[in-house]
């Protein structure tokens, strides 16, 4: 996989797959309340791990905070595009 830049997304253009979703441990009520906290107070730091899928960005890590950020209103979150070959190696990288 090549490391792209970062950039910023609308949070209702990022999809989610539910084969990825799916791999992502739950979260539990103290996780998403430091989450929401965190967030509340700092925004959200670290970018979401995305990938173009036949011109859809595609979330590979990130799932929680993109949760979170349409829970609270953000429009926009920061992201970081990676290029995988396959969907097997985005999942290998999860």
């Amino acid at each position: 996989q090549e490391l792209r830049k970062k950039n910023f997304a609308p949070t209702d253009e990022l999809e989610v797959d539910e084969v990825y979703k799916s791999l992502i441990r739950k979260q539990t009520a103290q996780e998403q309340a430091q989450l929401e906290a965190s967030i509340l107070a700092e925004g959200i730091r670290d970018a979401l791990v995305v990938y173009d899928r036949g011109g859809a960005l595609v979330v590979v890590d990130g799932h929680h905070r993109l949760g979170m950020a349409k829970k609270l209103g953000i429009p926009v979150v920061p992201i970081q595009e990676m290029d995988f070959g396959s969907t097997d190696e985005a999942r290998i990288w999860m």
